[in-house]
């Protein structure tokens, strides 16, 4: 960000829904000229939204209010796409993080061979083009069920 010449502030909000809405709202009040909010947890972005839109930050993807990003190819990331709350969200490749390093692994001790770099698995970039895509992906490996339940939009 810094390279880029962005200005910003990194806040810690935490993991209990009610600290994080009330320290996300604090800094909001005080630091009046926000116009994004990148939260670092997928499952946080409904927070940061619900904080925007209760203050009246027109918080939706749109021209105008506050925009808010968030990170992963989880249900709340992919759904918030989708319904125009969260204007791009990211997929690290999650698969590819578990089966590359156990590949890697068996490579190494069976051949000695070691990757001569880092292993590129991401990014991504989820956007309202992609996630419906993205939504048949992630679904078809948690099931209906258990993407459902982590959809707390």
């Amino acid at each position: 960000m810094e390279a880029a010449g962005a200005q910003f502030d990194e806040l810690f909000i935490g993991a209990e829904p009610a600290t994080a809405r009330n320290t996300l709202q604090s800094f909001l009040q005080a630091n009046t000229d926000t116009n994004y909010i990148f939260t670092v947890a997928g499952w946080s972005a409904p927070w940061a939204w619900g904080v925007a839109n209760d203050m009246g930050l027109s918080p939706d993807v749109d021209d105008e209010g506050m925009t808010i990003l968030t990170v992963d190819e989880g249900p709340v990331s992919i759904e918030g796409v989708r319904e125009g709350h969260v204007l791009a969200t990211n997929s690290q490749g999650f698969w590819l993080q578990g089966y590359a390093p156990m590949e890697w692994l068996y490579w190494n001790k069976r051949f000695g061979y070691a990757p001569q770099s880092d292993i590129l698995t991401g990014p991504n970039i989820i956007d309202s083009e992609k996630a419906d895509q993205w939504a048949d992906l992630v679904r078809s490996v948690f099931g209906d069920q258990a993407y459902e339940q982590q959809n707390t939009w």
